[in-house]
């Protein structure tokens, strides 16, 4: 959803029950739809630099601007042990985080994936029309849930440690859990000691929902 300091308009862009995206814009006070063809269900929709972003379970990215028109693009490294994906909007740039397999036994079965998953993190490349990886989240926090994402510094949420990844467990799993870059497979939010006294979610979580 993106709101419009002017005149208070604003748009938002979703999936059309098995009919593809579609946009509402407050002007029109309708939604159109805007694919033909509904495609792959989207992992994740965002807003960024003036236009939505959205990408779907096979790995491709559609640009949809203000105006109804649609592109897309496939990133130039393969895609095939990605499972799960979240956009993040860190400061200027815009995140893809995923979360990998070697395979899908691995990410069906819980103690698997706890013991061999990694994320890989990407940053958009506008010019290019690519995911650039890079190594980690420059020292940042990440928090994932299945309807939202959070970037911050590590001193804007004390506790907790740079270049790591706070998420909650896929496939109904093992609640939170916790990504360190460097580190292999996840632990469980609860087994680190330092993390152990933020039960329940601390109220700034939810607070910037």
């Amino acid at each position: 959803m993106r709101l419009d300091g002017e005149n208070k308009g604003f748009m938002a862009l979703g999936r059309l029950s098995f009919q593809g995206l579609g946009m509402y814009r407050s002007f029109e006070d309708r939604w159109t739809e805007i694919e033909t063809t509904s495609g792959p269900f989207p992992d994740g929709i965002t807003w960024f630099d003036g236009q939505f972003y959205v990408i779907d379970t096979v790995g491709v990215t559609k640009v949809v601007k203000p105006t109804l028109e649609v592109s897309s693009f496939r990133r130039s490294r393969p895609c095939n042990k990605t499972r799960k994906r979240w956009f993040v909007k860190d400061e200027d740039k815009l995140l893809l985080v995923e979360m990998c397999t070697r395979n899908l036994e691995e990410y069906r079965r819980p103690h698997l994936l706890a013991e061999k998953g990694w994320f890989e993190v990407s940053e958009l490349n506008e010019e290019r029309n690519d995911w650039i990886q890079v190594d980690d989240v420059g020292g940042r926090v990440l928090f994932l849930d299945d309807h939202f994402s959070l970037s911050c510094l590590p001193n804007q949420v004390p506790g907790f440690k740079p270049n790591s990844i706070i998420f909650k467990g896929v496939l109904g799993y093992y609640g939170h859990q916790v990504f360190e870059f460097g580190e292999q497979g996840f632990i469980l939010l609860g087994d680190i000691p330092e993390y152990s006294q933020l039960f329940p979610s601390p109220s700034w979580i939810i607070s910037n929902v």
